[in-house]
């Protein structure tokens, strides 16, 4: 993918603003283009209809794969690299999922408070404050670390990672001393912003800011995301979204990280929205084409009164997450950690119909 060329995003020129956390006013210095509203507005309307589309039998455990696999990729961002079976545990434990396979294989294991952390900050009703995020963040602690659940006091440069996971500096962030008054901007921001900005632009802007901030000492992108998913929250039926915006930034590793590279530069912000914007709406159009999937193949099964076993659900719900896909054994069995389930799944779902020449497909359709 190449990020797109500036045609919406900031339209004041920052040009001379690399280090915009500088200006007094910088949370609203900027006049956000009526394109790029525009464009936001419409993903706001793509995933209303996504919401009305997502009441078909299963769509209950189809959010829950999709929370687990959001969780997933927003840490694999950051290279690290979590067991599916542990988070999909610990999701299972925290919200009573009646799915024996998921149950008691969770702990006191870094999934499990990737999971009771961003289920903290998802599921509280109570406006953001600045307490909130320090909750959230603590429960992410890393062995005997004291940093967690605190704003840092010491300089600290803002981090990308290339795909081996190795992290090298972008720019330095706002000094420690400034790091306190910008999160009760941060804060502010946030509750005046909900009744002027579409969500989508919301929660890119949430985004964005906060990783200019860079509050913590580590972090700070997983932070960054699951602040972006609670403004979408706010504004959504739904706690747990049918698409996520982490998968799809993981699909565009290399160009995400160029993106928050470039905002230090002249324009570079804007090309930070945009690349945001164009993620947002194909996490929507995919998961908007595996809704219809779903639907048809739990429709499918229940007028055949055919049961799928855990694998093959497992495997169902990985073939649809990336419609249209050519699969090979390999690539689609790669996160089921019994070969031999994985196997007799994949022969499953191909003589059930589900599966030809590699690719997903409803029985009635072929």
């Amino acid at each position: 993918m190449v990020i797109p060329e500036e045609k919406h995003g900031l339209s004041t020129d920052i040009r001379d603003r690399s280090w915009i956390w500088n200006n007094p006013d910088w949370f609203s210095f900027y006049d956000i283009s009526e394109e790029f509203l525009s464009q936001a507005r419409e993903l706001d309307a793509s995933e209303r209809k996504l919401e009305d589309l997502c009441s078909y039998q299963g769509f209950e455990s189809e959010q829950l794969y999709v929370f687990a696999g959001n969780i997933l990729a927003s840490w694999d961002l950051e290279g690290i690299r979590l067991s599916r079976r542990s988070v999909r545990s610990s999701l299972a434990d925290a919200v009573g999922l009646g799915i024996a396979e998921w149950k008691n294989r969770s702990g006191k294991s870094r999934e499990s408070r990737a999971v009771a952390a961003t289920l903290e900050m998802l599921s509280d009703e109570e406006p953001l404050t600045l307490d909130s995020i320090l909750s959230s963040h603590a429960m992410l602690k890393e062995n005997g670390d004291d940093d967690w659940g605190r704003l840092r006091d010491h300089a600290e440069s803002v981090y990308a990672f290339d795909d081996e996971g190795r992290g090298y500096s972008v720019y330095d962030a706002p000094p420690q001393e400034r790091v306190p008054g910008l999160m009760e901007q941060y804060v502010r921001w946030w509750q005046e912003s909900k009744e002027r900005l579409p969500r989508a632009a919301g929660a890119i802007l949430a985004h964005l800011l906060f990783v200019v901030i860079h509050p913590f000492r580590d972090g700070n992108g997983r932070m960054a995301r699951m602040l972006a998913d609670r403004y979408l929250a706010e504004a959504s039926r739904y706690m747990f979204r049918p698409y996520s915006l982490s998968v799809e930034i993981g699909r565009h590793k290399a160009e995400y990280y160029m993106a928050l590279e470039s905002i230090t530069e002249a324009r570079g912000m804007s090309r930070f929205l945009d690349f945001m914007l164009a993620m947002h709406a194909t996490a929507i159009d995919v998961a908007m084409e595996r809704a219809k999937l779903l639907e048809r193949a739990h429709a499918f099964l229940a007028a055949n009164d055919i049961r799928l076993s855990f694998p093959e659900t497992e495997l169902l719900h990985t073939l649809c997450a990336n419609p249209g896909h050519r699969w090979s054994f390999i690539e689609a069995t790669r996160d089921m950690e019994d070969d031999e389930e994985a196997e007799e799944a994949w022969n499953s779902l191909i003589e059930k119909g589900f599966v030809a020449n590699g690719a997903f497909v409803i029985p009635d359709m072929a």
